[in-house]
């Protein structure tokens, strides 16, 4: 044991050696017990006290994550609201229209959707549409027109999906209706109605 340089007493980073630790580890190398400036006693292996690996007992990763994450939301205003559900939808509607690689771009980019330039800022977006309700997603009225104020709505995914290219359309009165929509409206079986288009 005498070959083990004595580390009491040196500092290495925020950490005080105090003394050893008489439990070395798996491979046999030696541990000392260390004291961090912010008072938390750990057992440290000898090597990475002397190559630097470990100078802390964790807090000062800690304190500079801390940092990047407060200079990152000072940065950028809309960061507390990057998890809010409106902000995935905008998110996601800006990615399928200006990033090829992103599912079903052909439908929307890929075929010349875009988004209104007010609405390349989130903020805009939130101010015109509001928050989403629990059920809602976005949806365009006009399902060949682009993403703006006047052709985008918060709809549930039973409307979205009478809102399709495919689906079909059934105008009556001065009305445009889905094949539901409209058994439902005239209280008439779904089957029967789909029966009598050609």
């Amino acid at each position: 044991m005498s070959h083990v340089k004595d580390l009491t007493g040196q500092k290495f980073g925020r950490l005080q050696v105090i003394k050893r630790d008489t439990r070395p580890n798996k491979k046999g190398c030696a541990k000392w017990y260390c004291q961090c400036e912010c008072g938390a006693i750990i057992s440290v292996i000898g090597y990475d006290l002397i190559r630097g690996h470990t100078n802390s007992c964790g807090c000062y990763h800690k304190e500079q994550a801390s940092k990047f994450l407060t200079m990152l939301k000072s940065k950028n205003k809309n960061y507390h609201k990057t998890k809010t559900k409106a902000y995935r939808c905008w998110n996601g509607m800006m990615r399928r229209c200006y990033v090829p690689k992103t599912a079903f771009f052909e439908h929307y980019g890929g075929r010349g959707i875009k988004v209104c330039n007010r609405w390349h800022t989130f903020q805009n977006f939130l101010d015109d549409m509001g928050e989403p309700g629990e059920k809602d997603t976005l949806d365009r009225i006009d399902c060949n027109g682009d993403y703006s104020p006047s052709n985008c709505r918060w709809a549930t995914m039973k409307q979205q999906a009478s809102n399709r290219r495919s689906t079909i359309k059934i105008s009556h009165n001065g009305k445009v209706y889905s094949l539901k929509q409209f058994a439902q409206a005239y209280d008439l079986p779904y089957y029967y109605v789909r029966a009598f288009l050609p």
